[in-house]
């Protein structure tokens, strides 16, 4: 632990408003030498952009920061007036007293604070990247947590002091206890998961959920018809986390049209920073999926967000969004960009109204410790196999997208495409016309049009190609009567509705010139 300065070293200091930010950075815990400051152990920073952090014992404090850095220049001031008559024996050998008795006692105004806390700003710059760099540590009220490996390769927790040194913003209000239970808790997530498989990967999941990484490019969505339990554990997450959880509103990613990127965004501000855990409000039904947004957040790439009154920045986020519906959204994306990193998790349980316990958060919030154990058991299984989502939540995952989108239900359920259709070219106009006319025996009641139709082909990389005046896809085929039964037969489903009213598939590498579309160049295509 650093020692306070003597009164001694504070009186070698200028009389000036350079030598109060050195007695300001010694007094914070700074050691200075030669004009070096070393800042390892000192307890006040000036994060870049941002403002003032002041370290509170446990974490380092942004929000309150500004009010400890003018709490601690006014004890410098309050220091000089302390030593006044020291300080003056010190510095035997000035002109006269009068000049530095009049500094000394301007320590303490609002001018000389605020100069002194520009002057020290430079000595106590830092980055934001320079806190929170430790993705695998949970600060608990009782000490940091590090999940690490033992000498086997195991991952296991252990308790170490806090340290200013470590720059860490977040803090779990808990004290972590290995031994600590949480009956009810798992309880609840037995009842509503009751799948096993479903349940180890929701506790994976959260076990992710609370690290600070973010290369799995994942986001969950929590459906039920109500009274499951969804929200009773999303929200006891959330709480237990402290402030590496947060509530979000589910406005910020949906599509609600075209916004100003001028615009202030302190719904997204406010996720900046090591916030792991974001539980999104509950969405209306059959609203529409910012799925721009969901890939820019998930994928790693800067996040721009401007807090009100503020000036804009960027974040590469770290928050793993947790969300929770009644009916699915729609996202209407066409290719892999943004199923691949959805994840559903249906609650298919429901209690029964006379069942429901009103007491309930008030008893999980009893059972904090207990959570927070469940979490870093999460963490260490997450660890170890990775999210690894069972058949059931790829199950439903298809069943959404094909919901969601009709034309990769049809794309998959009608043809052969990409690498396993290399070399096979069809008419353009015989694909439109078997999506329009499957569409409509489906029952969908919105087909898309022949440019959105062309476009959704070529997000797939089914590119069109200009034969004899007529457009053509590739690489792309239709399936035969032969393997659409198969598929048929696979699935345990009934023969598809709809049946081709002419020949529906091309030999491999052979051109289909029926019905091909006239167009002078491939790009002037529409479809």
């Amino acid at each position: 632990m650093t020692e306070l300065p003597t009164a001694e070293e504070l009186a070698e200091y200028d009389f000036n408003d350079y030598g109060n930010a050195m007695r300001l950075i010694r007094l914070a815990g700074g050691q200075v030498q030669n004009g070096h400051v070393d800042t390892s152990n000192v307890r006040l920073l000036y994060l870049n952009g941002i403002g003032w952090v002041a370290y509170q014992g446990a974490y380092w404090d942004r929000e309150m920061g500004e009010h400890h850095a003018w709490r601690m220049a006014q004890d410098v001031g309050v220091k000089m007036q302390g030593l006044k008559n020291e300080l003056i024996k010190r510095s035997a050998g000035a002109a006269s007293d009068a000049p530095i008795q009049k500094f000394i006692d301007s320590c303490g105004s609002r001018s000389a604070c605020s100069a002194m806390l520009a002057m020290a700003i430079p000595h106590l710059m830092v980055k934001i990247e320079d806190f929170d760099r430790e993705p695998m540590v949970l600060n608990c009220a009782n000490g940091t947590v590090w999940l690490e490996k033992d000498k086997t390769g195991k991952m296991v927790p252990r308790l170490r002091p806090h340290n200013p040194a470590d720059r860490i913003t977040r803090y779990i209000e808990v004290d972590f206890d290995e031994k600590a239970r949480a009956d009810v808790f798992e309880k609840i997530i037995a009842t509503a998961l009751p799948d096993a498989d479903k349940r180890d990967f929701f506790h994976r999941a959260h076990g992710y959920s609370a690290t600070g990484h973010v290369y799995e490019q994942a986001f969950f969505m929590c459906q039920g018809l109500g009274n499951d339990g969804k929200s009773t554990i999303l929200s006891a997450m959330r709480k237990t986390l402290g402030g590496y959880g947060a509530a979000g509103d589910s406005k910020t990613f949906l599509d609600i049209g075209q916004q100003s990127s001028a615009a202030a965004s302190p719904d997204l501000a406010e996720l900046a920073g090591d916030i792991r855990l974001v539980v999104l409000s509950e969405a209306k039904r059959d609203v529409l999926l910012n799925e721009a947004l969901l890939k820019q957040w998930t994928g790693g790439e800067p996040v721009p967000a401007r807090a009100l009154h503020g000036k804009p920045f960027k974040f590469v986020a770290i928050g793993k969004l947790w969300w929770q519906f009644n009916g699915w959204p729609k996202a209407q994306g066409n290719d892999d960009g943004i199923w691949r990193r959805l994840y559903p998790i249906v609650f298919e349980h429901q209690i029964a109204k006379k069942d429901v316990d009103p007491l309930m958060p008030t008893k999980l919030d009893a059972e904090r410790q207990g959570i927070l154990n469940w979490i870093v058991r999460g963490i260490i299984a997450w660890a170890e196999r990775g999210l690894d989502p069972p058949e059931c939540i790829l199950t439903a995952r298809e069943r959404y997208r094909k919901q969601s989108s009709p034309f990769l239900d049809w794309l998959d359920t009608r043809c052969v495409y990409g690498k396993a259709a290399a070399g096979e070219v069809t008419s353009a106009k015989r694909l439109l016309d078997d999506y329009k006319e499957w569409a409509t025996n489906q029952g969908h009641e919105k087909v898309m049009s022949a440019t959105s139709f062309g476009r959704a082909m070529s997000e797939r990389q089914i590119d069109p190609q200009k034969r004899n005046g007529n457009i053509y896809r590739s690489p792309i085929r239709l399936k035969t009567p032969d393997e659409l039964a198969l598929d048929n037969a696979a699935s345990g489903g009934e023969p598809d509705a709809y049946q081709p009213t002419s020949a529906s598939a091309t030999s491999k590498g052979k051109l289909d010139f029926e019905g091909g579309s006239p167009f002078d160049d491939p790009d002037d295509a529409k479809w």
